[in-house]
């Protein structure tokens, strides 16, 4: 039974190491929103290269809702276009890295009890 508890405390690493990552994540994209409005085609710079982001590519939802910041309706660049609803959406995806922080909290209670 040894093996099994090495193998938890490997996946509590794991999971406590994407938590760091996610909270990276939502700092930079808390303040890629307020960026936007020094500077449009920074933050639009800015959202490209987020999009290469490994941990964004690994999750369809978020990565979908910042490919809506990145062209909006009738192709429009909203981060040059309209700054606000850039923002909004920002907004809207710090909610979403949010619960993927809660699921990964989750999980980690649920390997803690199951020892």
């Amino acid at each position: 039974m040894h093996w099994l508890f090495k193998q938890s405390e490997s996946d509590i690493e794991r999971i406590e190491h994407n938590i760091a990552r996610w909270l990276s994540l939502r700092d930079y994209v808390h303040n890629l929103g307020d960026f936007v409005f020094a500077s449009q085609s920074g933050g639009y710079n800015c959202l490209l290269k987020l999009l290469d982001n490994n941990l964004i590519k690994s999750n369809d939802n978020i990565h979908k809702h910042l490919h809506a910041a990145l062209v909006g309706a009738n192709n429009q660049k909203v981060a040059l276009d309209s700054p606000w609803k850039f923002q909004y959406l920002m907004r809207e995806t710090e909610k979403l890295i949010e619960k993927e922080i809660a699921l990964s909290n989750r999980e980690i209670r649920k390997i803690k009890l199951g020892k």
